[in-house]
């Protein structure tokens, strides 16, 4: 790494820091408002070109695997999948729209 981006990588470290010490505004999740520290810092570092995007990314996706904040059971997964393949919910989505069906069929 060039040492002038020293100072841009430090700058990017800050911001998700700040977001970690500074208490959660009201109606937030913690992990949320870490989320967006975090968010915010890749983007930084994408933008300066701290590194590469590879390891950016990396880092960012093993903070988040670390951080252990994120925990989303598998069985809503599920229920999200079957909701959203469903024939009602197709037909449900047309009648909202108010798209006609013979728009999609050939």
């Amino acid at each position: 790494m060039d040492r002038k981006k020293i100072p841009l990588l430090v700058l990017c470290i800050l911001i998700a820091a700040v977001f970690w010490l500074v208490p959660t505004p009201v109606g937030l999740e913690d992990n949320s408002w870490h989320f967006l520290g975090l968010f915010i810092a890749v983007i930084m570092a994408v933008i300066l070109q701290v590194m590469p995007l590879g390891p950016v990314c990396m880092i960012a996706i093993a903070i988040v695997a670390l951080s252990g904040y994120y925990h989303y059971p598998i069985e809503n997964l599920s229920k999200i999948y079957t909701k959203a393949t469903s024939k009602t919910s197709t037909q449900q989505l047309i009648d909202e729209t108010k798209i006609s069906f013979k728009y999609f069929s050939t």
